[in-house]
C-alpha cells in the first residue's frame, strides 16, 4: 500500500525516488502505437523544465529516467540551502517560478513579497517540498501536452 508523501517527508536532508505516470494511454515521449504520432520532442520539454526547477527549488536531481509513459527521478532535499535563503531570495525564486499575471517580477514586487514574513514562511517551505517540485513539473508538462492534444486532465 502506498504512503502519502506528507507522512514520509522529513525536515532533514533526504533522498526520494519519485515516479510520475501518464494517463489515458498517453505517451510522454516516443512513438505512440495507437495514434502513430512521434512525441520524441517532448523529452526536451521535460529536460528543460527539470533544469529550470533545480535552479528554483532547494532540491538536487541525482538521476532521471524518462520512459515512454512515465518518468523516474532520484532527488535529494537540501534543507541547509533552504534555510540559508534570505526572504528576498525566497520571493525572487517564487516569482520566477510563478510570475505575476502582469508579466515578469519587478524588484518592487519581489521586495513587497519579501516583507510579508508569513507568506515567505509558506513559500520557503514550498521551495523545499518534494510535492511542490513534482507538481511544478507535472502541471507544466500536462498543460503543454494537453494544449497540443486538445484535451484536459492530468
Amino acid at each position: 500500500m502506498t504512503t502519502r508523501r506528507s507522512d514520509t517527508v522529513v525536515e532533514e536532508e533526504s533522498y526520494y525516488h519519485c515516479i510520475s505516470r501518464c494517463v489515458r494511454r498517453a505517451f510522454l515521449y516516443g512513438q505512440d502505437s495507437y495514434s502513430g504520432k512521434n512525441y520524441d520532442y517532448r523529452k526536451d520539454w521535460i529536460r528543460e523544465r527539470l533544469q529550470f526547477l533545480v535552479t528554483i527549488f532547494c532540491i538536487e536531481m541525482l538521476a532521471c529516467a524518462l520512459m515512454d509513459n512515465h518518468l523516474h527521478l532520484l532527488i535529494r532535499t537540501l534543507p541547509e540551502l533552504l534555510q540559508s535563503l534570505t526572504n528576498f531570495d525566497v520571493a525572487r525564486l517564487w516569482l520566477t517560478l510563478y510570475p505575476p499575471l502582469c508579466g515578469d517580477a519587478t524588484e518592487e514586487a519581489i521586495s513587497a513579497l519579501a516583507r510579508n514574513d508569513a507568506r515567505i514562511a509558506v513559500l520557503r517551505k514550498r521551495l523545499g517540498s518534494v510535492s511542490w517540485f513534482m507538481k511544478s513539473l507535472n502541471e507544466f508538462i500536462a498543460r503543454k501536452a494537453n494544449k497540443e492534444d486538445d484535451c484536459k486532465g492530468r
